[in-house]
């Protein structure tokens, strides 16, 4: 699941391949692995802006972070390529998809070509989104990394 309100805040909730959350409570980014028992937080300033979450959530000009491409339909999806300007970026390559207007597909190669494609489905626009879904606690016994 994810949740978008700008500027700078989102939530990403997912289970697979591996279960993380993913918050950004406007301040600060909160990843958190289940897994590793482990949540690393940094600051939301310096260099997020061209990370494929806070270019939907962020605040801002495209075209300060991004060398933009419109790409060739394919299956009834409109496709612009998104190249960062910034080369320590982590990502190579995001392709953002809509239909009739609408996201659909966020694609992602990193840095080490690892390529991750994201579908959009059952997506609403402007729904009353509570502030605590942008909050983060990390769990008690968690190792927590960062600032």
């Amino acid at each position: 699941m994810l949740w978008i309100e700008r500027p700078n805040k989102f939530r990403w909730d997912y289970e697979k391949p591996y279960q993380q959350q993913i918050v950004a409570d406007g301040k600060r980014l909160w990843v958190y692995d289940a897994g590793l028992q482990q949540v690393t937080v940094r600051t939301l300033t310096g260099g997020l802006g061209d990370t494929p979450a806070m270019l939907l959530a962020g605040r801002g000009r495209l075209e300060d972070n991004f060398i933009i491409k419109p790409l060739s339909p394919q299956n009834d999806i409109e496709w612009v390529q998104l190249t960062p300007k910034r080369k320590d970026s982590g990502y190579e390559d995001i392709r953002i998809g809509f239909v009739l207007g609408k996201l659909r597909a966020l694609e992602m190669v990193d840095g080490f070509g690892h390529a991750t494609r994201v579908t959009f489905e059952s997506s609403r626009e402007n729904p009353r989104i509570e502030s605590t879904r942008f909050s983060f606690t990390p769990p008690e016994g968690v190792d927590v990394v960062g600032e």
